[in-house]
């Protein structure tokens, strides 16, 4: 039958031919890398921040040498078109009034649906859509 045995050297005082030092690498390369590599980034965000205050400061000396500026309305006059007349539909109320240009879009709800004229104020054009309500039945 197997004796038990010791599983620990028998000389507990000296020391293991080296095992715990070489168990764990130290990996100095990473470290240096990794070190580096650091101090690479913070010299480029040092350098991006120094470039944009140098622009900054340029942009600033620049703008004392501009002479005087000459503001533009800051209104365009409005052109004088004619006085057109838009007829509203019967029982409509107006809901929405827009204008893009020459183009003015007139918007009308009634019981019947909605209505969308448009008016061109430069030839007095007018179109007409009338868009019917549609119930859904439940």
């Amino acid at each position: 039958m197997p004796q038990d045995e010791k599983v620990t050297p028998q000389n507990e005082g000296a020391p293991v031919s080296g095992a715990e030092e070489e168990a764990v690498p130290k990996h100095t390369g990473m470290k240096l890398l990794v070190i580096g590599l650091g101090i690479a980034i913070l010299a480029m965000v040092g350098l991006m921040v120094y470039k944009i205050s140098e622009r900054a400061a340029e942009s600033l000396m620049d703008e004392g040498d501009a002479g005087p500026v000459v503001a533009e309305p800051a209104v365009v006059p409005a052109r004088s078109y004619g006085d057109f007349y838009v007829e509203r539909p019967v029982g409509a109320t107006l809901v929405s009034v827009s204008s893009q240009g020459a183009e003015m879009i007139f918007h009308f709800r009634s019981n019947e649906g909605d209505t969308i004229v448009t008016l061109n104020r430069l030839t007095g054009e007018q179109a007409k859509v009338d868009v019917p309500l549609v119930w859904q039945k439940q």
